[in-house]
């Protein structure tokens, strides 16, 4: 599914997903290129160097179905919408070997198996979604929390583990702005193991670091240690400069908090070194 961003409050962490450039070019091309061949040992070996952008390749393939099968619901299955399902289960597959994530594989046979009411509860999935978006932006964190649910709720029957992510993420977000941090919690740590199983970085990158934050308002210290620290380690690979102060200055708070003063001074220091740059 060609997905929107996640939700971003001031709080939180949004980036775009699949931050991080592919070390090997055009990744969509190249898995296009091996279809063609059938050569599974190169795509393997391609899926493991450019993890982050498995999803969005094999993806391509089947939004492409589904958009032709709307365009003429009349002419059925039609050989290019087979080919185009057959390639992205095909290359799904192979991820699920090569990188020992079943989640691709589970995803792409999903979605390429939908009846016509299953892609009806797909797209309804992705309307909530944007409700979320909008209603978050209007500060109607009630209403986001709602379409966040709905949104999962459409999304887990139907294999769409990426909206599955997207409507937690989105329902955590709302959550947290509201103040309900134990249920944010539950929502956000469901998407961001999803997401790092699907390999989109950014969109784990900003579920840990909202993690990190509503762990502290919980004085979950230990817990929000490790999961602060993740996120600065997630950050330094996405390369979100922006981000850098924020996420040490939550750390040291996690630090004073719990009582670490050596810690939380040394992170002072580096907050100081960061200023004067």
């Amino acid at each position: 599914m060609l997905r929107a961003l996640l939700i971003a409050v001031p709080l939180f962490v949004s980036l775009p997903l699949n931050s991080v450039p592919s070390p090997r070019g055009d990744v969509r091309a190249q898995f296009l290129e091996l279809a063609e061949k059938s050569d599974a040992i190169a795509l393997a070996k391609l899926w493991r160097e450019n993890p982050y952008e498995v999803l969005t390749a094999i993806d391509a393939d089947l939004e492409g179905a589904l958009a032709t099968w709307e365009r003429s619901p009349d002419a059925g299955i039609t050989d290019a919408i087979k080919k185009q399902n057959s390639r992205a289960v095909w290359g799904a597959r192979i991820a699920s070997e090569a990188t020992g994530h079943p989640i691709f594989v589970d995803y792409a046979t999903s979605y390429a198996g939908f009846t016509p009411e299953q892609k009806k509860s797909f797209r309804g999935g992705q309307k909530a979604h944007s409700r979320a978006r909008k209603a978050q932006e209007a500060k109607d964190y009630a209403g986001a929390a709602k379409a966040g649910r709905e949104c999962a709720d459409l999304a887990l029957p139907l294999g769409d583990w990426w909206g599955y992510a997207m409507g937690l993420s989105a329902e955590g977000q709302a959550l947290a702005s509201s103040g309900d941090n134990e249920k944010a919690l539950a929502s956000l740590s469901q998407a961001r193991v999803i997401y790092h199983d699907l390999g989109l970085l950014g969109d784990e990158y900003s579920c840990t670091s909202s993690m990190a934050k509503v762990l502290l308002a919980l004085k979950r210290y230990d817990r929000a240690l490790v999961t602060v620290r993740g996120a600065i380690a997630l950050r330094e690979i996405v390369g979100d400069e922006k981000a850098q102060m924020d996420l040490l200055m939550v750390r040291g708070e996690i630090e004073t908090a719990s009582g670490d003063m050596t810690a939380a001074a040394a992170t002072r220091k580096e907050l100081e070194k960061l200023s004067k740059r």
